[in-house]
């Protein structure tokens, strides 16, 4: 039983890197196969596990720094998401937020000039 939904298990991390790369350890780039081979995760798959692990069934998600990519080096677990929970808000000042086809709203604003509709 896991004692915090940011507690990340190695099973958790091993789901997201195969689940990016194959289970094929010949078919990886070199990058990937030396990481698996020596247990490492980068700080991306960590921040992709913990997003996985909170994101849940109709949720409401705000990506802050959205940009053009919800997960750059992982479009499969960002398209997933972004289906599985009710509404996804891209957060990014930048022109690049208009390129995101995952979010289901885009807000052109830095986070201290974000103002949320209070849906009562």
């Amino acid at each position: 039983m896991r004692s915090s939904p940011l507690s990340l298990t190695k099973k958790d991390l091993d789901e997201i890197f195969h689940d990016k790369y194959g289970f094929n350890s010949a078919a990886m780039g070199w990058g990937p196969r030396i990481r698996s081979r020596f247990g490492y995760f980068t700080p991306d798959d960590y921040y992709e596990a913990t997003v996985s692990r909170l994101v849940t069934a109709g949720c409401a998600w705000l990506d802050v720094g959205s940009g053009r990519n919800v997960f750059p080096s992982n479009r499969r677990l960002a398209q997933s998401l972004a289906q599985r929970c009710g509404l996804l808000v891209g957060l990014d000042p930048d022109s690049t937020i208009d390129e995101n086809d995952l979010v289901h709203e885009r807000v052109r604003v830095s986070i201290e000039n974000y103002q949320p509709e209070l849906i009562l």
